[in-house]
């Protein structure tokens, strides 16, 4: 499972959270400044949905990971096609391994996965559960 994330917290975010008055709005002491309001109703969440995906507490991030997956975050046009790129290079270059487990032994079972090659990078569910 590959993700192409978005981050939400950019400049349509802020600019429909985030109101500034006039620059002469509000005095401070020696000068003026800018009179502003946050509507933190909006903010909030997407600072919250932040941290949970930075921690791997987001729902998709525990997908991701759980599928043996990959998280490619972008902001900008070419962020987005260096991910694309990836993912095909992922997909022409890997390789699919399969095991039958013994359907007598029942329970979560780890998911270990060595190559003998340092260039390589490995990619696989952490485990799966037989029941």
């Amino acid at each position: 499972m590959y993700q192409l994330v978005m981050p939400l917290a950019g400049a349509d975010l802020i600019q429909n959270s985030v109101t500034l008055g006039k620059i002469h709005g509000v005095a401070l002491g020696n000068g003026t400044g800018i009179m502003g309001t946050v509507d933190l109703g909006k903010v909030v969440p997407e600072i919250v949905r932040g941290q949970r995906t930075a921690s791997g507490q987001d729902d998709l991030v525990i997908l991701a990971n759980e599928l043996g997956g990959r998280r490619l975050p972008f902001r900008k046009l070419r962020d987005l096609e260096s991910g694309l790129a990836a993912i095909g290079r992922d997909l022409h270059t890997g390789y699919v391994l399969r095991y039958t487990p013994d359907q007598n032994d029942e329970g979560y079972h780890q998911i270990h996965v060595e190559v003998a090659r340092a260039d390589v990078t490995v990619r696989a569910r952490p485990g799966y559960y037989l029941q």
